[in-house]
């Protein structure tokens, strides 16, 4: 009898061990992979050496593409592998990931890539929604934006703003309340 619940015990603690392994390991290791090629996109998009661009891009792609499959929820996984596509020229798998990234989040920064993916693409229409819901949370954003396009953009969100919310309201020293110290 005490065979038995030992065979019991060490069968429920080696599932609870395969169980935690599968499911919190995965994670883990993507964030560690996460970090060291957020380090060497940041390296690669200050490089001009178009070689040393593609050889990193690619290399950063094949860190990625375990957890892309592994954690395919990663918003991070997902914005990486989009900026090392965009890297490579590869406009189409960047769109992708990024819209892949939307579907768990929808952060302006998510937008604002969807949008300059789909105006790389030349998709210009379907981008200025995403360019628009960006910039109204960032409006320096709009300096990424090619020309033709900025002034429709500043233009609807003048729309949804207003006219008065571009204007830099500066109170004098003055006008602040004062502290209570």
């Amino acid at each position: 009898m005490k065979i038995v619940k030992a065979l019991v015990a060490l069968a429920l603690v080696a599932g609870a061990v395969y169980f935690s392994l599968r499911r919190y390991y995965p994670p883990y290791r993507c964030n560690i992979i996460v970090m060291n090629v957020s380090r060497n996109s940041d390296i690669i998009a200050r490089s001009v050496n178009s070689l040393q661009i593609a050889f990193g891009a690619r290399r950063n792609l094949e860190l990625l593409r375990p957890c892309v499959e592994a954690v395919p929820q990663s918003v991070a996984v997902q914005m990486l592998a989009g900026t090392n596509h965009t890297f490579l020229d590869q406009h189409e798998q960047a769109l992708q990931r990024y819209r892949a990234a939307m579907q768990w989040d929808q952060r302006p920064e998510l937008h604002l890539e969807v949008g300059l993916s789909l105006l790389r693409l030349g998709r210009e229409k379907e981008a200025y929604p995403h360019l628009v819901s960006a910039c109204l949370i960032h409006p320096v954003w709009t300096e990424l934006i090619p020309d033709q396009m900025r002034a429709y953009v500043n233009v609807e969100i003048e729309k949804l703003r207003g006219p008065e919310s571009w204007k830099l309201r500066k109170k004098k020293r003055g006008d602040l309340p004062k502290l209570g110290y």
